[in-house]
């Protein structure tokens, strides 16, 4: 199976270079080993840093200042292959996430 995933700019570089090989995610896409991650670079919004909800002072309100997708996308992208996942529910990782190894062996730059 095949997952789009965002990828923060700031850890592209990294798995682009394979420095990063691993991606620790919210498992609500039934990762499976030998799935295909395309990794594409976002730079969040810098208020609510891409998630649509920034913290007032005793709440969290909508994000007003960013877009619709709180950040933009580089068009730079990334294809991975997972190789491994440890669930979660142990070694202290919370029951609905995963660790996922992964292995780049593809990627898209766009010029600026």
């Amino acid at each position: 199976m095949k997952h789009d995933l965002k990828l923060n700019s700031e850890f592209y570089q990294d798995v682009l270079n394979r420095r990063k090989t691993f991606e620790v995610r919210i498992n609500d896409k039934n990762f499976q080993v030998r799935d295909i991650l395309t990794l594409r670079e976002f730079i969040p919004c810098l208020n609510c840093n891409g998630t649509g909800r920034v913290e007032d002072h005793t709440d969290f309100v909508d994000c007003i200042v960013c877009n619709e997708s709180h950040g933009e996308y580089t068009g730079n992208e990334c294809y991975a292959s997972i190789e491994y996942i440890l669930q979660g529910g142990q070694f202290g990782i919370a029951k609905e996430y995963c660790v996922m190894s992964i292995y780049v062996y593809s990627y898209l730059c766009v010029k600026e």
